[in-house]
């Protein structure tokens, strides 16, 4: 059993990549026998125009385009597909490229369609996951906020009324708060703007509409998210709102020091994800659940050693999960943790030794631990960073 680093290695896993994060997610794939819910709206199929512009040290950019947004019941199943011309033109010569992109997602997976490589890669995506049984789109706006978003306006967009969001450097109409009519974004210069060019909502839309090409599909490499709790999907998805707070202190900081490095901006908004309550609690309750699961392990271990088949180490693992248990001791690292199906000469040397290196590494590491003041020094602890 690996579960001595399992809470740990996820909060600093889910840290890190929620730094890396740059647009939004939406689920994993656990639980596939439930429904999602991502708009209070039943259906709609959205064609947008795709217009941009750039003019920096002489070289022009430019690109044009269409995107459509498909979904039904209620966002469950959705369709992105987009194809951008890029032009740019300059003292490099002239060059032309033509990008195509195609996103499905059926309530709790991910399928992004690579047009070059003729592959599908498959993921799984933790946010819609702690909304399981309930309904994304009733808390929109509270989760815009969380995100750093601000309310600028309003617009009418085809006949439907829309509110205007600042977020994440860009604006965005939303209808109902979920669905863009149009959003614009300017990154290093390069304004984009997407506008609808037609709308519905609450009709029928056809199977059609949500096919794949007919290519061969991969995981997604890395892609932690598939087998996540719903207490840990649910752990990501306060993060992703600490992580838009974070990003708007970081924005603010860039306005007041343009002169601000790349370096200097990483350690700050590091400084200030470590530092949001989410990951103060989990610090906490991390220096309160190591020297437990510590002392459990030994005993684990123990256990385990004197184990001479099968149904003696499987004993041995009940009877250490039903004491972490009753010391409130995270039990949903269980629900994923692969169980001892074999014991012969081979399983047990292996299982000893792997349990030796986790408690090695978490008594070269607890000291550290108990001393942090921040996640961000849990990470500079020994054996936490490898």
């Amino acid at each position: 059993m690996s579960f001595l680093f399992s809470r740990v290695r996820f909060l600093l896993v889910v840290f890190f990549v929620a730094c890396l994060v740059s647009g939004f997610i939406l689920s994993p794939a656990f639980a596939k026998n439930k429904k999602v819910k991502r708009y209070t709206i039943k259906s709609g199929e959205i064609h947008y125009k795709i217009e941009g512009s750039a003019d920096i040290m002489g070289t022009k950019m430019s690109s044009s385009g269409k995107k459509s947004l498909y979904f039904r019941d209620f966002g469950g199943l959705m369709m992105e597909e987009e194809k951008v011309r890029e032009s740019t033109s300059g003292l490099a010569g002239n060059k032309e490229e033509t990008k195509h992109s195609m996103t499905k997602t059926d309530q709790l997976n991910v399928y992004k369609v690579n047009f070059k490589q003729k592959q599908i890669v498959m993921s799984s995506d933790p946010v819609a996951a702690a909304y399981i049984g309930k309904n994304m789109g009733e808390e929109a706006e509270k989760t815009l906020k969380g995100l750093g978003g601000q309310k600028v306006g309003s617009d009418n967009v085809l006949g439907y009324s829309c509110t205007v969001w600042s977020i994440m450097g860009g604006k965005q109409c939303l209808y109902k708060n979920q669905v863009p009519l149009w959003l614009e974004v300017d990154v290093m210069g390069m304004k984009t703007r997407q506008t609808a060019v037609s709308a519905k909502f609450n009709h029928r839309i056809s199977d059609k509409y949500f096919a794949l090409p007919n290519y061969p599909r991969t995981k997604m490499p890395g892609d932690f998210t598939e087998g996540i709790s719903p207490g840990e999907a649910e752990q990501m998805a306060a993060m992703m709102q600490a992580i838009g707070q974070a990003s708007n202190q970081a924005k603010k900081s860039m306005e007041n020091n343009p002169n601000m490095s790349e370096k200097e901006l990483e350690q700050q908004l590091l400084a200030a994800l470590s530092q949001t309550p989410q990951m103060n609690n989990e610090l906490k309750k991390m220096q309160h659940d190591m020297p437990i699961m510590l002392k459990l392990a030994k005993e684990y271990r123990k256990c385990l050693k004197k184990a001479d088949n099968t149904r003696g180490a499987q004993a041995c693992e009940e009877r250490i999960e039903e004491k972490s248990s009753k010391l409130g001791m995270m039990p949903e690292f269980y629900e994923n943790e692969e169980k001892i199906a074999s014991w012969s000469a081979e399983d047990k040397k292996k299982e000893l030794a792997e349990l030796d290196e986790s408690i090695t590494q978490l008594e070269k590491a607890m000291p550290c631990i108990i001393k942090a003041k921040s996640m961000m020094d849990i990470m500079n602890c020994p054996g936490m960073n490898e």
